[in-house]
Formats: structure tokens, sequence, C-alpha cells
């Protein structure tokens, strides 16, 4: 383990660029991977002595990632330094010019310098030279990833060389100044004079590294997990492709060695009420009754705790029977029950402690042929939540976070650990409900358009093996609330790129949230609400 800071994140950065599992390139070139949940401090105690995080509580999100709850960094408490990474790859080469020989780096980084120094200069001059982490890595289709074979790879067969590997290879990194390509670099053996071009490295290894007696060296993946200190069994049990499990040269900054699994959801109104903050207060002993007494919910609804509570049984009840009946196990779930909550809550006025404020907004007679109802949300919460990761393909970006092809990548891996890292951010957004009359209108003439989009998207989903679909109606949803946040970001102070969407697509049910948050103490200035007034949204 690193035991000086390696850098500085922002808290969100945690659950997207560099959750575990990911590379981080830190101060003075140090490159290090972010460690499992394991690792991470206060992993296994109670959230209830958390001094670091805060724990953030959501009955939906907590029932489809099967955790007690979520943990948030809290800036105020000197976290920085806080989420625990080694060092990876563990390969560089000295920034010298004059040396350039490549080294694995072990232990910690030099304390006076902050950095890992080549060994070889300080040696033979005295001088502390930083060493330069190798950029390329080998990963396989479900995620796993090591160090590049450097020796293997100077050593391997070429048109002038055979295969074989010396006594002491000691490789120095080389480059010529033709161009930048992989094609420029050279891995240089001193000691037997040996060397092969970086061309071909990112590709499937086995293919093109032949050992000195004509057969492949044994580059199949062997479940190496850095972030998890562990090895794991690839293919993994789930694979739909169980013979994929060669490994291939990446770079480490390439765009497909992390792609987070992100799942989110809004706090709605009704874990606003006072009962259902009593249900989540003995949320465990509700828990225990039902496994453990084989109580009822109509027998729990008259238990004492409910007391302290203004509410007749039969309240308490339905609360319950919302809080627990209905099974909850992807996102899509959790979009009806929030959707629902929000068309039917009463206008909540703005308060400042309060997780979510909403009212309807009066609609300018030109557009109530497209559009029905208009809410704006002047405060709004949402919790978004890492549950994993892949490499090398993208995950489904319509799926509900199933496994997909056994490619999902664990970011722990003790049972124990009840709980993923998540970001609370606060916001303001508008929910426009559109006609269904006009949608269906829409479908019945462009259903030609949409097919062949759709057509194409299901090649893409049978080629990787995604389980999600789309509708025609998203297209419309979707396309529709892009050029409201491009015509937003013009008026509202917001850039487009902070402005987001949550659309809401069922049968009979069609709308869009346009919102912006920041996990800052307010996390809005109003300027996207204020454009939900009568004309303002008609402009």
């Amino acid at each position: 383990m690193i035991s000086k800071v390696a850098g500085q994140i922002r808290s969100s950065e945690i659950i997207t660029t560099y959750g575990p599992g990911s590379i981080f390139n830190g101060k003075e070139g140090v490159s290090t991977m972010i460690m499992g949940l394991d690792f991470w401090p206060e992993a296994f105690d109670n959230p209830e002595n958390l001094g670091k995080f805060k724990a953030v509580k959501h009955p939906f999100l907590e029932s489809v990632c099967r955790k007690d709850h979520f943990r948030m960094p809290l800036l105020e408490s000197g976290f920085g330094g806080g989420v625990p990474c080694k060092p990876f790859p563990g390969w560089g080469y000295c920034e010298f010019r004059g040396c350039h020989l490549m080294s694995e780096v072990e232990g910690t980084p030099d304390k006076d310098t902050g950095y890992y120094v080549c060994k070889y200069c300080l040696k033979k001059y005295g001088y502390k030279n930083k060493i330069l982490p190798a950029r390329l890595v080998l990963i396989c289709d479900y995620g796993h990833v090591k160090d590049f074979p450097w020796v293997e790879w100077a050593h391997s067969k070429t048109s002038k060389q055979n295969a074989g590997i010396c006594e002491k290879p000691l490789l120095r990194w080389s480059f010529s100044k033709k161009g930048t390509t992989l094609s420029a670099y050279t891995v240089f053996c001193t000691h037997c004079e040996k060397k092969r071009s970086m061309s071909r490295s990112t590709q499937v290894l086995n293919e093109i590294l032949p050992s000195k007696d004509g057969n492949a060296w044994n580059l199949s993946c062997d479940g190496n997990s850095p972030w998890l200190e562990k090895n794991q069994k690839c293919p993994p049990k789930n694979a739909t492709a169980p013979n994929r499990s060669l490994m291939r040269g990446n770079h480490v900054r390439a765009s497909n060695m992390y792609f987070p699994i992100v799942i989110s959801a809004l706090q709605i109104p009704r874990f606003e009420n006072e009962i259902q903050k009593q249900i989540e207060k003995w949320d465990k002993t509700i828990k225990y009754f039902r496994k453990n007494k084989g109580m009822s919910y109509e027998e729990i609804a008259k238990e004492e705790f409910f007391s302290e509570v203004n509410a007749d049984t039969q309240e308490i009840l339905d609360e319950l029977r919302y809080r627990y009946e209905d099974s909850i196990t992807n996102e899509q779930d959790i979009k009806t029950r929030e959707y629902q909550d929000i068309i039917r809550t009463q206008n909540i006025p703005f308060r400042s402690d309060r997780t979510i404020s909403i009212s309807d907004v009066e609609i300018h007679p030109k557009i109530t042929p497209y559009v029905s109802r208009v809410r704006k949300l002047d405060r709004l919460t949402i919790v978004q939540a890492l549950m994993a990761f892949t490499r090398a393909n993208q995950p489904d970006p319509y799926g509900n976070g199933e496994a997909e092809s056994g490619s999902l990548c664990r970011i722990y891996k003790s049972r124990k650990i009840n709980w993923l890292p998540c970001v609370e951010t606060k916001g303001e957004g508008i929910l426009i409900i559109l006609n269904e009359k006009r949608i269906k209108e829409w479908m019945s003439k462009s259903s030609a358009r949409c097919n062949m989009i759709l057509s194409n998207f299901e090649k893409l989903r049978q080629l990787r093996h995604w389980t999600g679909n789309v509708q025609p109606e998203y297209l419309l949803l979707h396309t529709i609330s892009h050029l409201i946040i491009r015509s937003l970001a013009e008026r509202s102070g917001y850039s487009e790129s902070s402005i987001k969407e949550r659309i809401y697509c069922e049968e009979n049910n069609h709308a869009i949230l346009i919102y912006t948050a920041s996990n800052s103490s307010e996390g809005s200035l109003g300027g996207l609400v204020k454009n939900s007034a009568k004309d303002d949204l008609l402009n």
C-alpha cells in the first residue's frame, strides 16, 4: 500500500471515474489502482459510528442493491487521502534520457521526493530520477487485469530473432522520432540485445508470442484482481462465452479501462412523512418480526413503537405495505414508484431541511395539446450509488444492473460489506408530462424511422449480449429532452453538460424530468425552475 497521499479526487468521482478497480494517475507521476471497499476506512464499522462518511438511506436503492445503506465521503472530515490505493501498473521506466531502464516498482515512494526512483541511477550516479509508469497492461473481457509481460515481449520471436529469455534480462524503453504510434516504441534487452517494437501489443498476445519451442506462452487470464488482492475464477460461472479468457494489451488511459455501473434514485415525497420515518427508524426490528416471528403487517402496525406517530392503524398498515410488499428489483421499478409519487403528491412548499419541494405550474395554452402537466421541483435530492464496473466492454446502457454475460466486476470481496459508495446531490428540476394522445399519434406516423434505428440497436444488443431494450417512445422522449436541455442552457445560467435528464417511459405514462444537482449545501441557484413559468416554458 502507498503510505503517502497519491492525489486528490472529487467526492463524485468515487462512483464514476475513480471507483474501486480504476487506475488513478496521481501527482509526481505515481500511477495507482483504487482498492476495493474492504480496504476503505471504516469499511466494517456500523453506520452509526462513521466519522469519515455520511450514511445515506434509500429503501428502494437498498432493495435493488441488496445492501443495508450507502456511504458518501464527508469533505469536512479531512477525507483527503482516505481512499486506499496501490501502485499499478507495477512496471515503469526511468525518466532520465540516458537511462530509460525498466524495472518493477516496490514498496512505497521515496520519502523525500514522493515518487518512485530509478534504482539503477541511484546506485550508479546517486541521482533520484523518477520512475514513470509503463502505460500498457493486460486485460481480459471479464475485467481482470495484470502487468504487461515486458520480459516475454522483448524476448519473443520476430523475423529477426528467435524466442527465448536470457539469464539476466535488463530492459530499456526506447522510442524514435518517426511518430507517436506504438510502432515507434521499442523494448530492448541490454543483456542479450533482443528487442521488439510495441506494434501489435494491443492484440490477443497468445496468438503473437510463441515461446522457444514454438508453443505460445501461457498468457491466459488467471483472474488477477489487484483491487481485491485476490484471483477470481476466469471465465466466471455465468459467462455466456466461456472461451474468451485470453488477455490482450491495453493502454491504462484508454476509455475502455473502466465503465462504472451506477444506479440512481430520487428521494421521494412519501419518505418525508412521519410514518415512513418511523418505519425507517425501526426497519431492522420490523424485518426481524417478519422473518423470525412470522408476524403479519397488521400485527406490526399495532406495535408500541408506532404510538409515537399521529396516525391510525390503517394508515400505518398502508405505509408498511408500500415499503415492503411490492418487489423492487431494478432501476425501472424505482422509476415507476417515484413517478407515481411525484405526480400524486400535493404541493410541498420549499424548506431548506426538506429533500424535495414540489408544486404545479400553469401551462401556456399553446403547449397544452402536447403537454398535459408541468410540475416544478424547487428542491430535489438524488442518490447515485456505484454497484460494480466493467472493463474492455461497455455495459448495457439500458439494462437494470443485472450481470450481463458475467462481465460485471465486483468492487468488494467480503460478504460482510453491507454498503456501497454513493453521492447524494441536491438541486432543482422541471417535470414535463406529455400528452398521451399525441404520443400515440406520433407512434402511428414514425414507425418506419424508429424501426430502422431499433433494428440497428438490436444487432448491437445481440452482439454484446445485452439484455436491456429500447422502446420507440423512449427515442422520442430522449430527443425532446435534449432539445429542451439545449434551450435551457441558453437561459438558465447552467452549462448544457450540467443539466441532466431522467426519463419515465411506461405504458400510458410518459414524462421527462429535467434537473441539475450538485453536492454543495444548496445545490442550485434557481435558474432552472424559473424557466418553468408559463411564458418562459413556452419560449
